[in-house]
């Protein structure tokens, strides 16, 4: 920003006589943090202690501040596992789902890069035989992956080279199934009932 005389005569040094005037740009990085303000839905907060809730078939951790419903997880659980041919077994090892910061994930993920071979990034991580899954938010696709790792490990016991295939094929089930339940089609009704 600058200072510019309010009367073009008047000499730079007289104060009182100056006003603030913005550039074009400062205008604009003002507008793009409004509209980052008004879009707050889209950016994740998180606290430094965690909630503990528990599901029925889960238990979640949650350092998020945005609410997460036990019953919504449960609920894609089931779905999850209905698409891979699965009854989730209440009394079965539950799966800790722990909703943590990106950077987070990052740091977990590149300290067992060898542990998870092909990628470089995840945004999200299922560690196999603990049954923990990280995951940066509550998301139906990004969870729904982590949990068709979860049930390909712990119930159907497929090898882990067939995993990443297996969750996006999981993944595709459950947006088109979702999709046609919005829509008033005829997605299975069993595949919620427990």
């Amino acid at each position: 920003m600058r200072w510019t005389p309010v009367d073009e005569k008047s000499a730079p040094q007289s104060a009182p006589g100056m006003r603030l005037v913005a550039p074009p740009a400062v205008f604009f990085v003002l507008l793009i943090c409004q509209l980052l303000a008004a879009c707050g839905s889209s950016v994740h907060a998180y606290r430094t202690e965690s909630i503990l809730l528990h599901g029925r078939f889960a238990i979640i951790e949650s350092y998020a501040t945005s609410p997460i419903n036990p019953e919504e997880v449960d609920e894609l659980l089931v779905q999850v596992a209905h698409i891979l041919g699965v009854r989730v077994d209440p009394i079965a090892r539950k799966p800790r789902i722990v909703v943590t910061t990106p950077d987070r994930i990052g740091r977990l993920h590149g300290a067992g890069a060898a542990g998870f071979p092909g990628h470089g990034h995840a945004a999200a991580l299922y560690f196999p035989r603990a049954n923990l899954i990280l995951i940066p938010y509550f998301d139906r696709t990004l969870l729904g992956h982590e949990l068709a790792h979860y049930v390909s490990d712990l119930y159907l016991k497929i090898p882990r080279a067939q995993w990443e295939e297996i969750a996006h094929w999981v993944e595709r089930q459950l947006t088109l199934r979702f999709s046609a339940r919005e829509r008033g089609g005829d997605a299975p009704d069993e595949w919620t009932r427990r």
